[in-house]
């Protein structure tokens, strides 16, 4: 089984995530160069209990900031 199996079977490409354990801050998930699912191989973070899914405002807030 890959390490990152968990988080991929509890998070799509797409969903947008909120830290709720070491990691704070809102980010979109996405497959990165190499096959790198993100943001939890930048974080080297696998446990789908740190993470849970964005409100639509969380979601808007973060769009907003990547925007700016």
């Amino acid at each position: 089984m890959k390490k990152d199996q968990a988080i991929r079977d509890a998070f799509k490409i797409g969903d947008f995530v909120v830290g709720i354990g070491p990691h704070r801050g809102c980010s979109n998930v996405f497959e990165g160069n190499g096959g790198h699912y993100q943001p939890f191989s930048y974080l080297d973070d696998f446990d789908p209990a740190h993470f849970r899914l964005a409100t639509e405002d969380e979601k808007s807030a973060a769009i907003a900031d990547i925007q700016r």
